[in-house]
């Protein structure tokens, strides 16, 4: 609505809607009662005022009140001004998904509230698979409270290789490992292997020379070769051991030395061990079993040797010295 100037004229006059002073007195008019600061605006060339946008006449049936005040600054039904000039929803609404209407508020379950269109859940809880509103004070982002000391993961979520924080499978591997989708678990890059524990992803170490790196990605000595004593190289059996003892394949795998005492041998592609005395190789326990010397032979610091009155003869069996006659002297 708008409002033609108003003029009011000295004592005495009478009061008309004019564009000038008041006639027969020379008088000019008073300053227009349309004030910017209470949101009126004047157009000289209509000689017209209208308030401002979102302003109303304080009072539509006084022509002479030039005031404007707040017409519900535009706020929509069921909602006013806040302190702040802000449109907030009655008591008993709430604002529509496109916050453009204040609605009654929707009955939602007990656990939740209603909140952008919405029943959600209310603030420090997630929305568990199955629709219930779980705790998740004190636990990292995607996860929720289990009991006192434990939070759990989301569906969709896992741990990281740290420990500390849920998060999509394909964020989850450990350095130098990626995501396969199709296993679900996360494989080593090529060029690392999983450690002992299976937490990281170390760099695999080139297998030593005169050996092959097999599909575990452990090293086999070539043929002809049988790992050293200190187990870091593949070495001709002449060359393995100190002492005597050496490491043999046992069950087709370069793993094991010989036993204290034994010998390593090398023949037809395969090495073993070579027991001292009677004893023989056990290959599957790694030991030297039975006694180290015949029946007919004694152990003296660990050689073996005929008893007194015996000697050993050309098939390694001991004998009885034989007796000599005429004074002479049986001699090896």
């Amino acid at each position: 609505m708008m409002r033609h100037l108003f003029v009011r004229c000295l004592t005495g006059l009478s009061v008309s809607f004019v564009l000038a002073g008041c006639p027969g007195t020379g008088q000019d008019t008073q300053e227009h009662p349309c004030k910017t600061e209470n949101h009126c605006i004047y157009n000289n060339a209509t000689n017209e005022s209208e308030c401002e946008e979102g302003y109303a006449w304080e009072d539509v049936n006084d022509s002479s009140n030039y005031n404007c005040v707040l017409d519900n600054g535009g706020c929509p039904e069921n909602s006013n001004l806040d302190a702040e000039e802000t449109c907030q929803c009655d008591e008993g609404y709430v604002w529509n998904a496109d916050n453009t209407l204040c609605i009654e508020t929707p009955d939602c379950p007990e656990d939740r509230i209603y909140e952008n269109g919405d029943c959600v859940c209310p603030p420090n809880t997630i929305e568990l698979e199955d629709g219930s509103c779980a705790d998740t004070t004190g636990c990292p982002p995607n996860s929720y409270r289990v009991d006192d000391e434990t939070c759990r993961c989301v569906t969709g979520y896992t741990v990281n290789a740290a420990g500390t924080a849920c998060v999509l499978p394909e964020d989850s591997c450990p350095p130098n490992a990626t995501w396969n989708a199709s296993t679900e678990r996360c494989e080593c890059d090529e060029g690392y292997t999983a450690n002992s524990t299976g937490d990281a992803c170390v760099e695999i170490e080139p297998c030593p020379e005169n050996s092959t790196q097999q599909a575990d990605n452990s090293c086999i000595c070539d043929e002809g070769y049988v790992v050293n004593f200190d187990g870091d190289a593949c070495v001709l059996p002449d060359d393995q051991c100190p002492e005597g003892r050496a490491s043999v394949i046992i069950n087709g795998v370069v793993e094991a030395r010989c036993p204290e005492g034994a010998t390593v041998y090398f023949s037809n592609g395969e090495a073993g061990c070579t027991c001292p005395g009677e004893q023989v190789w056990d290959s599957e326990e790694n030991t030297c079993e039975g006694d180290l010397c015949a029946q007919d032979h004694l152990e003296v610091d660990g050689e073996c040797v005929c008893p007194d009155g015996e000697f050993e003869n050309s098939a390694g069996n001991c004998e009885t010295i034989p007796e000599c006659s005429n004074g002479q002297v049986l001699v090896d």
